[in-house]
């Protein structure tokens, strides 16, 4: 790819602010099904198109040594500032590339990521590098939805708002791998894992949590989509957007606080394949 648009300093920040972090029940599920298996010790997980960080950590108290890659180096300069694990180190190094031994790896992940890799290239590697019953993950989360409880009736209007905004606004910026995640939910065949005997999909997983209208705002920065906008049209320009967005949620909201006081309930469903190296 010619252009990360997760890549920048300012960019790595909001990534680690205001991207969903996944909920502990999706994380260990992944461990049930690798152990399912795979009854060895848990010498070397990969994390990889880590961004800052967020799935990484979960990894620490699992693993003997956990590494998260990216192919930004602003998002792997975040992740590492924000480390607190002493098992856990970060580099950058594209998906595709594992260096570890063959077979030596436990489980590989990928966490609202894998739409932007060259997939055969990925499931190529991921078979080398994967111990006999070690598992290969991707994971990611569809547009996070607005849960209102003092008046539901505006959570279709909310909602619609911000398909609005990544449909409408943002339609010539959108770019058709993040379609791939936030619409299609990895369902194409070429989301299954090549080499496992079968790709096990699960789609159980949800996850609500506390935000604020202005949350919102910067998780919808954090998107492809809107920083190709900015790099196309300069930055000033996507302030605007995103003023227009904020200001079309308060309109429908229509309360008195601000929208850094105005809270809400965002709920973010989980979606999540994985193939065992057989």
């Amino acid at each position: 790819m010619s252009h990360l648009y997760w890549e920048g300093a300012a960019i790595a920040a909001r990534y680690a602010k205001y991207r969903p972090i996944p909920p502990a029940g999706l994380i260990n599920r992944i461990l049930e099904f690798l152990k399912e298996k795979y009854t060895g010790p848990l010498n070397i997980a990969y994390d990889v198109g880590c961004g800052s960080g967020q799935s990484t950590q979960f990894f620490a108290p699992h693993f003997s040594r956990i590494i998260g890659t990216d192919l930004s180096p602003s998002q792997v300069e975040q992740a590492a500032e924000q480390n607190k694990y002493p098992n856990i180190f970060y580099k950058v190094s594209p998906a595709e590339t594992i260096p570890e031994k063959d077979g030596t790896v436990q489980l590989i992940s990928a966490s609202q990521a894998a739409h932007w890799f060259d997939l055969p290239k990925f499931y190529e590697e991921g078979r080398r590098a994967l111990c006999k019953g070690g598992v290969l993950c991707m994971y990611g989360y569809e547009l996070p939805k607005f849960v209102w409880p003092k008046d539901p009736s505006k959570e279709n209007l909310l909602n619609a708002a911000m398909m609005d905004f990544y449909n409408g606004d943002l339609a010539h910026y959108v770019l058709t791998p993040s379609k791939d995640l936030y619409l299609g939910r990895y369902t194409l065949e070429k989301f299954n894992i090549s080499f496992a005997p079968e790709t096990v999909r699960d789609d159980s997983f949800c996850h609500d949590v506390e935000s604020t209208v202005e949350d919102m705002v910067m998780y919808t920065a954090t998107w492809s989509g809107f920083n190709n906008f900015c790099k196309k049209n300069g930055d000033e320009a996507g302030l605007k957007l995103l003023e227009k967005y904020r200001n079309k949620l308060m309109e429908i909201l229509n309360v008195p606080t601000s929208p850094a006081e105005t809270y809400f309930t965002k709920r973010s469903s989980y979606f999540m394949l994985m193939g065992r190296n057989l």
